[in-house]
């Protein structure tokens, strides 16, 4: 078939208007980037959407920000600012030569920067042996073959780290934030990571600093908050005022300084803030809130904005079993969100991981009974009469406590997430939970389109990958609302834990397309 002449339009730019316009909705802006440079009506029907911008140290990420900040017609439609926490990081000795990880010899890069390259391939190849994502997988394997020599990504890294530094000493990136502010008229939520780098050629998101990347860039992945991803981090006490403790802090650096500039600036119409470490093991440091400190008052007067709706906090709870859970019992977190009186989204999730210890025995177990902290010294539900989500990720709980306090919800709810729960010991179960949801709850009866929407995910029985868990969201409301067996078993089986075999689908947080039917893995 022979292609029209460039004087004739082709058959895409035929098709009705409002065919076009669905069809360009759906394309990413990196391909309607290539359609607006084939004819001047595509350059003119084919709009970039940037309903979001990223910032972090980096001055790529600040130059675009800004770039977009002082475009008239580009920043109008930003919604949301991205904060990427992570930074990273050389960890090159003080004395090279008495530490044997750095190596001159290895032709001009150290020792410790090859070992994380030659991980990061390991990891990359363990994830793809899966055979979730075929596709993607493919696309990874030619970056992953077009590897750079380490001496070239070395090189490159260490101007990365240059610009990195010459940001930070600057505070360019927190000047760009304050300045979007003022530009971004549309900006209502403001998102904090430092899970952006994902994994080696699997980020989640791509910003303009990952896009500039070489390709085969390997390099050692940023996460700069407290993560230990076959252990448990632990959360350091907030307000002691020794050497190093502000270098602690400053860990969270991207926090401090959002919640310091919205409590300063009066006038923005922030009404959404999420913390989200996407699964990876670590969080914010609870102990913010184990007494009012600069960051705790900064965070409480986002929350006391007229209108403040959304929140989404994931909290580093390490080490807090030894000090009788110190920061949900004082109750400042509870006061905290007690403020948000027009709180219509609302999801908590931690890192408190099942059987720390390791022993294979306690697999199921959640923590002894000591460890229990009622729902509701937490959860305001009382103040929140417009509430239309709830999320609970990675607690520690009772099954008839969890009940009480979904029993209370307003009748406004529209969903809820129940994943990654731990029931402590001869406090319930899961395969319990969802029959007294299903038995004693109204939801079912409800019509169809008022019924909540549930969210449940479970750790894969290994937890071999970060960010991998069963879906079970589907299996839960087709038993709940439905006719559809308990995901997690009959009441005869032996383990009312474990997802019963080809219930569920195994998804990945940093790679939706990759989805596997769970076969008990």
């Amino acid at each position: 078939m022979t292609s029209p002449p460039r004087d004739q339009p082709g058959s895409l730019v035929r098709l009705p208007a409002e065919l076009l316009i669905a069809i360009l909705s759906q394309l990413p802006n990196r391909d309607l980037k290539c359609l607006r440079l084939t004819c001047g009506l595509l350059r003119d029907r084919a709009h970039l959407r940037i309903d979001r911008v990223f910032i972090s140290a980096n001055s790529r990420n600040v130059e675009v920000f800004r770039a977009i900040a002082d475009h008239e017609k580009f920043r109008m439609n930003v919604t949301e600012v991205i904060w990427d926490d992570s930074r990273l990081q050389n960890w090159e000795p003080e004395d090279p030569e008495l530490d044997d990880d750095w190596d001159d010899d290895l032709g001009g890069y150290p020792e410790w920067f090859e070992r994380i390259c030659e991980a990061n391939a390991e990891e990359m190849g363990g994830r793809a042996l899966d055979e979730g994502d075929p596709v993607g997988d493919i696309a990874r394997e030619k970056q992953l073959e077009a590897q750079l020599p380490y001496k070239a990504s070395w090189d490159y890294y260490q101007k990365l780290m240059q610009q990195q530094d010459e940001v930070l000493a600057s505070g360019a990136d927190i000047d760009a934030f304050r300045y979007g502010l003022e530009r971004f008229p549309s900006l209502i939520r403001i998102t904090i990571t430092p899970a952006t780098h994902g994994f080696l050629f699997s980020p989640l998101y791509q910003t303009p600093m990952i896009r500039s990347f070489p390709v085969g860039f390997n390099y050692p992945i940023p996460r700069t908050w407290p993560t230990i991803e076959h252990d448990e981090p632990k959360a350091h006490l907030w307000n002691n005022e020794g050497p190093g403790d502000e270098q602690m802090k400053n860990q969270w650096r991207g926090f401090r300084s959002i919640t310091r500039i919205l409590a300063q600036e009066l006038h923005h119409n922030i009404s959404e803030f999420v913390v989200d470490v996407h699964r990876f093991n670590t969080g914010l440091n609870c102990h913010i809130f184990d007494q009012p400190n600069e960051e705790y008052n900064n965070f409480v007067k986002i929350l006391q904005r007229p209108g403040f709706r959304h929140l989404h906090l994931s909290l580093l709870v390490g080490g807090l079993e030894h000090q009788n859970w110190v920061s949900y019992r004082n109750g400042y977190l509870q006061l905290a969100l007690t403020e948000a009186k027009d709180l219509e989204y609302m999801s908590l999730h931690t890192n408190a991981i099942r059987d720390p210890s390791g022993s294979r025995i306690d697999r199921f177990s959640g923590g002894p009974i000591e460890d229990f902290i009622p729902l509701r010294t937490i959860f305001p539900i009382d103040k929140w009469p417009r509430l239309q989500h709830l999320g609970l990720s990675g607690f520690m709980v009772m099954q008839a406590d969890m009940m009480s306090l979904l029993s209370e919800l307003p009748s406004t709810l529209k969903s809820i997430d129940l994943s990654f729960l731990q029931f402590l010991d001869t406090g319930g179960h899961y395969r319990g939970l969802l029959c007294e949801m299903r038995d004693t709850l109204d939801w079912r009866y409800r019509p169809v389109d008022e019924r909540p929407k549930i969210t449940l995910r479970v750790d894969l029985f290994d937890q071999r990958r970060p960010g991998r868990s069963i879906w079970l969201s589907r299996a839960a409301e087709e038993f709940i609302y439905g006719n559809g067996p308990n995901p997690f078993g009959q009441e005869n089986d032996t383990y009312p834990h474990r997802v019963r075999k080809a219930a569920g689908i195994e998804t990945d947080e940093f790679n939706p397309a990759y989805q596997l039917p769970n076969n008990g893995r």
